[in-house]
């Protein structure tokens, strides 16, 4: 991986003035991934949300979809990354900090769409933060009581 000239600069001149670079490489393993045929034997509008949690456990994240519906996720990851932390003194016995990694990458998932009553209408397979972009119910925000 090449590091661009401003990038090199920025960290060079850091390093002189006393700064604290800090680095490393990271492995990731959360979850167990869900097989593409564990989702997709779960036959919409036959399938229910009981079938749903014997088949592939207790999901990650759920989320109102369309009024009374529910959209389960389950996410999982396996992944290396390279990550570095820059603190900088500013002064007597303060500094400030930065910090880059890859670590809010989305994670890969199954999303499983439920009616009210608990019957399985779609499932999308992806990233899980765009999928839930995509179908979560963007609300108001709430009134202050004391508003005019």
């Amino acid at each position: 991986m090449a590091i661009s000239p401003r990038l090199a600069l920025a960290l060079l001149a850091a390093l002189g003035c006393g700064s604290c670079l800090t680095g490393g490489y990271y492995r990731t393993q959360m979850f167990g991934p869900v097989a593409h045929e564990q989702v997709v034997g779960l036959v919409p509008g036959k399938a229910t949300l009981d079938d749903a949690l014997k088949q592939l456990g207790a999901p990650l994240y759920v989320w109102e979809w369309k009024g009374e519906g529910t959209a389960l996720a389950w996410g999982w990851r396996n992944q290396a990354r390279w990550g570095f932390a820059l603190s900088v003194p500013v002064g007597g016995r303060n500094s400030a900090s930065f910090s880059y990694d890859k670590i809010a990458l989305d994670l890969p998932g199954a999303v499983l769409f439920f009616e009210s009553d608990g019957v399985l209408v779609e499932s999308r397979e992806g990233q899980l933060a765009d999928i839930q972009a995509q179908t979560s119910v963007k609300r108001p925000a709430a009134v202050p009581e004391n508003a005019p």
